[in-house]
Order: structure tokens, then C-alpha cells, then sequence
């Protein structure tokens, strides 16, 4: 762990790793994750997560650079937001003040990035043999599951059918899938509170989303 730039008492920079965390998957155990990860093939887990936050006092931007978590074996989950608007006031010890200023904060862009290094087709397979059919027949069920539900769910803007088809795709060829969301005034707590419905972020969104890069 590294923290730097403090500012009454709060770093402003923080950076945390861990690599190469070693486990051995146990055979015998009552843990649902545990008993998922065995059928799979997966023995043995090396895993590796990293945070990276930034407050810059010029811009008052606050950048969460990187929240990831991976492991050779099963890929990586890795997410980066960007907030605006937050000054130097938000890291008081005067809570009213510190409210404050974090509640006039917007969120204006957010980034996540999934990387599949086989153990999505390894599930396939096993809930194809589960169900006695192919794990082609099997990813088809999968990716018209997605095509119906996830409209209904995220609606039908511009933003939902670019996600759809991004997901889509990776089901048809799991190798990554990356969303990106963007905001140019940036949308505070108010502007959440508001929202009603999936449709209604979506609708104040520029989405791109891509997938097998």
C-alpha cells in the first residue's frame, strides 16, 4: 500500500496491491464458490487485485484509476470511474461541510473491462452436459436469454442495444467485453434520485460498449 499527498490528515493519493495470492481449491467444503470452481477443473487460484485513487486539487477531479481483481486461470474484472466537481472542502472534518461538497459531486465517466480466459466456455459445457445437449445448443440458449431479457431490463435507448449486442457477442466468443459510460455535465445524487427506471441513466448516457477486442 502507498498514500501520499495529504491533505488534513486524508491522502489524496492511495494505491493498495496484492499479487499472487496463492489457494488451493478444497475438494470438501460446504462454500458454494468452492463447489462451482471444482466441476470446472479449476484446482488452484492465483489471484491478484490492485486499487489506484487520485484527488487532483487543480482540476477537483477524483479518479478511481483502477479496481481490478484477475487471476490466470479465470480472467479479470477491471473497473475506473471518473468524478467531478469535488473541492478541496470535500476532505474536511466538518461533516456538514464535507456533505456538502460530496453531494455536489458528479459522476462523469466509468469504465469496465471483463477478460474471459476459457472459464466461461468451461461453464457452458458444464451446464450443457447437465442438461444433455451441446454447448453450441447451449450458448444459443444463452444468447437469446440475453437478446429478450436484457431489453427489459435496460430499456430500449441507444445506449441498452449497444450493451445488448456487445453481450451478445461475448457470449458467442467470451474473450472480453468492455462498457464504457460517459456524462459531459456529469450526473450528481440529485440527478440519480430522479431516475425512475434503467432507461433513465441510459437515456443521460454516451455509452459505448465493444466485445473480443
Amino acid at each position: 500500500m502507498d498514500a501520499g499527498h495529504f491533505l488534513r490528515g486524508i491522502p489524496t493519493e492511495l494505491t493498495a496491491s496484492l499479487d499472487h495470492l496463492a489457494l488451493d481449491v478444497p475438494t470438501v467444503t460446504d462454500d458454494a464458490l468452492w463447489q462451482r470452481l471444482n466441476p470446472l477443473g479449476i484446482t488452484h487460484l492465483d489471484l491478484s487485485t490492485r486499487f489506484d485513487l487520485k484527488w487532483d486539487q487543480v482540476t477537483k477531479e477524483l479518479g478511481l484509476r483502477e479496481l481490478s481483481i484477475g487471476a490466470p486461470n479465470l480472467g479479470s474484472a477491471t473497473l475506473a470511474i471518473k468524478i467531478a466537481n469535488l473541492p478541496v472542502e470535500a476532505f474536511t472534518a466538518e461533516f456538514p461541510v464535507a456533505e456538502a461538497a460530496w453531494l455536489a459531486a458528479v459522476v462523469k465517466a466509468a469504465d469496465l473491462r471483463l477478460i474471459d480466459v476459457g472459464l466461461f466456455d468451461k461453464e457452458i459445457a458444464l451446464e450443457a452436459a447437465s442438461g444433455k445437449m451441446t454447448p453450441e445448443q447451449r450458448r444459443q440458449d444463452i444468447v437469446a436469454a440475453v437478446a429478450t431479457e436484457l431489453p427489459r431490463v435496460l430499456g430500449a435507448s441507444a445506449a441498452a442495444v449497444n450493451i445488448t449486442r456487445a453481450v451478445e457477442a461475448f457470449v458467442r466468443m467470451p474473450k472480453s467485453l468492455h462498457i464504457v459510460a460517459r456524462s459531459e455535465q456529469g450526473l450528481g445524487v440529485a440527478d440519480f434520485a430522479a431516475m425512475k427506471s434503467v432507461d433513465d441513466l441510459l437515456r443521460r448516457l454516451d455509452v459505448r460498449a465493444s466485445a473480443d477486442e
